[in-house]
């Protein structure tokens, strides 16, 4: 699930969806719109001076990440992360994508910029034992 804009993105996994199943509920309408199906993990960017308006979806194959800004309808690619992993864990700051991958617990980010619309490359946090 990632929320922004108003809009609360249901991925797969939780309830009345399959896995890999995706919708979109609309709160200010309190509708919930039909929505092409995808497999893959998302993470909201939050923002320290107002709502969600970004939000990344890393489909499971891995090959890129994808930030979606909802409030200009643009979709920016940034690289895929190091470990290839379907069940991998994601979370957001306002400046950075992390994933904590689900054999080893292995760390990585990748830094973002929510002005600029821009991102570095990924790096892995050596030393993490996330075991």
């Amino acid at each position: 699930m990632a929320l922004a804009q108003n809009h609360v993105h249901f991925v797969g996994g939780v309830p009345g969806l399959k896995e890999g199943e995706a919708t979109i509920f609309v709160i200010h309408y309190s509708y919930l719109q039909p929505a092409p199906r995808f497999y893959g993990r998302t993470a909201s960017f939050f923002r320290d001076d107002s709502v969600q308006t970004q939000f990344a979806y890393i489909p499971d194959d891995g090959s890129a990440a994808y930030v979606v800004d909802v409030s200009a309808n643009t979709t920016t690619s940034l690289p895929g992360p190091p470990t290839e992993d379907a069940y991998a864990l994601y979370a957001a700051s306002p400046t950075a994508l992390v994933q904590l991958s689900s054999e080893g617990g292995k760390l990585a980010y990748v830094t973002y910029d929510q002005e600029k619309h821009t991102g570095g490359t990924w790096a892995e946090v050596a030393g993490w034992k996330g075991e």
